[in-house]
């Protein structure tokens, strides 16, 4: 299995999904998790109302605790960036 191949099955097989903020010069920080895709893109939205973050990431967690990068949402634009399938 290729790294395409390895990162789309836990994005296909996600448990959950981790909500990462990122603001320049500052460490990344986790801001919540839950169980669903969709409630992961609300959430991410809502984080952004509220903060003054630059991105708002959305990591797929798999059951053995592997994570990729999912979708973010950037504050430039407000538009939510999905990479690779969803869920």
């Amino acid at each position: 299995m290729d790294l395409d191949e390895y990162e789309e099955d836990i994005r296909l097989n996600a448990v959950s999904y981790s909500i990462i903020a990122f603001k320049p010069q500052t460490s990344t920080k986790q801001v919540g998790e839950t169980k669903t895709f969709e409630d992961a893109i609300k959430m991410a939205y809502e984080i952004h109302k509220e903060n003054s973050f630059r991105s708002v990431l959305i990591y797929a967690v798999n059951e053995t605790g592997r994570f990729v990068l999912n979708a973010f949402v950037r504050s430039d634009d407000m538009k939510l960036k999905i990479i690779g399938s969803r869920k």
